[in-house]
């Protein structure tokens, strides 16, 4: 898990212009990491982001958004790991 966060996979980049917290998960690091990854150690950095932003970018008690940007800039479809992605997108649907 943090060879995945020290390789930028997902950071938090700063709010937008409403001042909601933005987080940016780069899907070409991926492939771009010796060894490939789990579904559960994509999960994990991504829960970790998650609970940052809730802790340092939120309120409690007020209903607040984020953004989340998926950069596939750089990799092809056929690259893609679809594997690993439907597993990712499959729990960040349930959150």
């Amino acid at each position: 898990m943090f060879n995945l966060l020290n390789s930028g996979f997902i950071y938090v980049c700063g709010r937008d212009r409403l001042f909601r917290p933005i987080i940016v998960m780069r899907v070409h690091v991926l492939n771009e990491i010796e060894l490939t990854p789990e579904v559960d150690e994509v999960i994990a950095a991504i829960f970790l982001n998650l609970k940052f932003v809730q802790h340092y970018m939120l309120r409690d008690g007020i209903v607040e958004n984020l953004i989340q940007i998926n950069d596939a800039s750089g990799i092809s479809l056929m690259n893609i790991p679809i594997k690993l992605m439907k597993g990712v997108l499959g729990f960040l649907a349930n959150v």
